[in-house]
This record gives C-alpha cells, structure tokens and sequence, in this order.
C-alpha cells in the first residue's frame, strides 16, 4: 500500500506455510524449543490452570508465530515485532528463535490491551471482536454500542482527539447519556479513520435507514440495500404465491423471521415487529407497492436490532 506515510507490505502467512510439512516442522522449527522454557511462560501457566486447560493447538501457537518472524526477518528484513501486552511469551519465543536460526538480534514491542472495564479484552478469543469489513456499517455500529465505562477510554486510545477535547465531550455525554453524544464521536472519527469520508458518510446513510422509517430505506439503491443487509439473515420467497390477503404476519413465519404465529402475535401487541421501518399492524395485508423496496427486498426488523432480509423471486 502506498500513502503520504512509508510503503506497507502485507502478506499472507499461508504463502510460507502450504510448503512446510510434518516432518520439516518437527524436525527444523520444533527442535530448538525446550518444552520447560514453554511450559514456564505466564500465558501457558495461566491457560493450564483455567477450568478450560489448553490444547495442544494453543500450546503450539508460539512456534507457528516465531516461525513467522523468521520468515519475515529473512525474507522481508524485519527486525521488530509488536503485538498486545498478552503476546509477550510468543514474541520472545519468536525473538529466541531468530537467534538460534540466524545469530541476529530481533527485537519485541508489547502494548497495553485494549479491554473493557470489567477487565475483558476486546478481541474474537474473547468473542467481542469486530471484523474489519469492506463495508463500514458494522465497525460504525460496533463502536455505537460502546458502554458509557468504557467511551472515554476508547476517545483517548482509539482517535487523535486532544485529552482536553475528549474530556469536554465527557462532560457532556455526562450531562445527556441518553443522546449516546461520547459514543456518536468515537464511531464517527473511528470509522473516518478506517474507512474514511465517504465510509463514514455511508455508514450514518446506513443507520438512519436502517432505524428510519419506508422513507430512508426507499432512498437506498437496491444495491445498496443488499450492500446494507449482507450480513444478515436471507430468505428468498416467490411471488407468485402471494394472493390478495396475505398479510405480513403470515409471510414474517413463512420467511422464519419469527418461528410461529403466536410468536408473531405477541409482537404485534407489544409492537415490536417492524416492515421497512415501519411498525406492523395486526392483520396488515402485504401491500407489494408499499411493502416491496428496490429490487424487489423487504426488511423485517424484530425489536430494535434484528434484521432479516427478503428477496421475492418469480
């Protein structure tokens, strides 16, 4: 990748290690490794103890990563490797082994982890991960959902905000937490950072269609609609099937959006099934014109965040 910034080189570890087999990996990469040096590590003294344990996998991640910066050191010249506070076992491991292979002294950077008040660090070990996608939607949204405990940490760690700009946006977030204010400017200058001026522009373009109502969703292109809804559940229904007095209902347990009927029924009396943005009314006929978007796509949203999709087929 080239910027205003240095060049950027990224590459795929699977490039090197389609080559590798059992053999050479037993006897070239294992061999240098003492299985007391690994079992002393704090991260596998920690692993082996929890109600999980640790599989042999997890025990032999260390040498799959040190290999790694091998490759890179030798191949691309790479003489440091950072990584999370937790990684500190694997990158001196790796910085052993590119001794023992190569004589040269390679160096390790650990960084604070990033993690929520509760002490939970954000990442897919932990489950709370989120992916960086083409679209930017679910990172914009992701950040959205951050606790009020944890914002002003995000502000400080994840964006260029001044300290002083970040604590003024405290105090108001403080003021009015219901308007989400701390948590509007962390996606926002976090998705601009990423994805940048026009990710951002689509993922605010994004939200309010998808918490809008008819009106918002209609103004999306269908390929934006199918852009938006990727990554939710899909059902695809034909047509023709449709007679004059089906209701929507009916086509939200066909579609499985909702499992039954009675399902369906108690959403409808505490209004919480929606079409297009818009709440469903009990025994409301399904109106093509008014409940088919571009493209022939109909939104269904359950509560305040679940969505499904329908594509009508003929």
């Amino acid at each position: 990748m080239r910027g205003a910034g240095p060049d950027i080189r990224v590459v795929d570890n699977w490039s090197w290690w389609k080559d590798v087999g059992a053999v050479e990996f037993v006897s070239d990469i294992a061999r240098p490794f003492r299985v007391a040096s690994m079992l002393a590590k704090e991260s596998v003294s920690q692993r082996m103890s929890s109600e999980e344990g640790m599989s042999c996998a997890e025990f032999l991640y260390p040498l799959f990563q040190a290999f790694d910066f091998l490759h890179l050191h030798t191949k691309h010249n790479c003489w440091l490797q950072v990584g999370g506070g937790d990684q500190w076992g694997n990158i001196t491991s790796g910085c052993e082994f590119v001794r023992k292979k190569t004589g040269h002294l390679v160096h390790g950077v650990t960084v604070p982890l990033l993690t929520t008040s509760s002490g939970d660090k954000l990442g897919k070990t932990a489950g709370n991960a989120v992916w960086l996608t083409g679209s930017s939607y679910p990172l914009y949204q992701f950040l959205l959902q951050t606790g009020d405990h944890d914002v002003a940490t995000c502000l400080h760690r994840l964006t260029s905000l001044p300290p002083e700009e970040v604590d003024v946006i405290m105090q108001q977030h403080t003021t009015a937490p219901e308007s989400f204010l701390a948590q509007k400017r962390l996606a926002e200058e976090v998705t601009r950072l990423v994805h940048g001026a026009e990710g951002l522009t689509h993922a605010e373009t994004a939200t309010k269609a998808l918490f809008g109502d008819h009106h918002s969703l209609r103004s999306l292109t269908s390929d934006e609609l199918l852009n938006l809804f990727s990554h939710v559940p899909t059902t695809q229904l034909n047509f023709d099937h449709l007679s004059s007095d089906t209701t929507v209902s009916e086509i939200a347990v066909q579609a499985k959006v909702v499992k039954s009927e009675f399902a369906v029924h108690q959403l409808l009396s505490t209004g919480g099934l929606y079409v297009n943005g818009d709440r469903v009314a009990e025994n409301e006929t399904f109106l093509p014109s008014l409940h088919m978007l571009p493209g022939n796509l109909t939104v269904f949203r359950v509560g305040k965040k679940t969505h499904h999709l329908i594509q009508w087929t003929h």
